[in-house]
């Protein structure tokens, strides 16, 4: 989607919120809020529309309200307050219908309100705060031990001959577990551009000289991926305390098991 149609497509959400008197509000998120990074011809819409309580229903049994909804080729619910919709040209909605007494369910961001008819916006500040506050701060230490142990089950599966599920967990669950410990020890060059809910956007950005040490992993065998992330784990084992030590030899052996068995 080009920009200008970008543009307009959230003004006619706008005019949706402002016209329908069961709305209370609108909430965009992400590159749709437009607060810390903008849209570009790859960004779905994100947003949310606070609804009065009791007429949530109509919103998800008749998907009529949706600008362009003729255009349209997959629709579902992917939770209980979210959907998912994909466009004729790949344009994606991921949005929420909130009740007003059910929008302490909602996790979130960067955003930006831009209809509110009630007392939405007081109502996110205080949401936003507790959130931060309540916000879990895992250690380095805790981050590098998990991925090991990841690293460790990982090729497990791997070396039992369950392939799929091995790949799963080094190249998806030990790579953004990577990425949450090279967040928490070296800062961005873009801070702006993090991703505190995504930890793995934007880091061609934000950390640009580990995303392309990073980018062979796609591409490398299982235990070569493995590897991989073990030697970047180990280069900051003199910024954390404690670092394991005694458990690389370990981790190591266990992805060489395959390359060693097989030669």
């Amino acid at each position: 989607m080009q920009l200008a149609d970008y543009q307009a497509y959230t003004q006619s959400l706008v005019a949706l919120a402002e016209a329908d008197d069961r709305i209370d509000g609108l909430v965009v998120l992400g590159s749709t809020a437009k607060t810390h990074h903008q849209p570009d011809q790859w960004s779905d819409h994100d947003f949310w529309l606070i609804v009065k309580n009791g007429t949530e229903d109509d919103f998800h049994t008749d998907l009529s309200w949706i600008p362009q909804f003729d255009r349209h080729v997959l629709a579902f619910r992917e939770t209980n307050h979210g959907w998912k919709v994909v466009f004729e040209d790949g344009h994606v909605l991921e949005y929420a219908i909130f009740p007003y007494s059910e929008l302490h369910w909602a996790r979130f961001h960067h955003y930006a309100l831009l209809v509110d008819k009630t007392d939405i916006s007081d109502r996110l500040k205080k949401m936003k705060t507790t959130q931060d506050e309540n916000h879990t701060t895992v250690s380095p230490l805790q981050q590098v031990q998990f991925l090991l142990s990841l690293l460790v089950i990982g090729m497990g599966r791997y070396n039992r001959g369950e392939k799929l599920s091995g790949l799963l967990y080094i190249k998806h669950h030990a790579l953004e577990q990577y990425h949450n410990l090279l967040q928490s020890i070296v800062p961005p060059q873009n801070a702006h551009l993090v991703d505190d809910l995504s930890p793995s956007r934007r880091l061609e950005w934000t950390h640009p000289e580990y995303a392309e040490k990073l980018h062979p992993i796609i591409t490398a065998s299982v235990p070569d991926g493995a590897e991989l992330l073990l030697d970047l784990a180990v280069e900051f084992a003199d910024q954390i305390d404690d670092f394991p030590s005694d458990a690389i030899e370990t981790v190591r052996h266990v992805i060489r098991y395959t390359v060693d068995k097989q030669l």
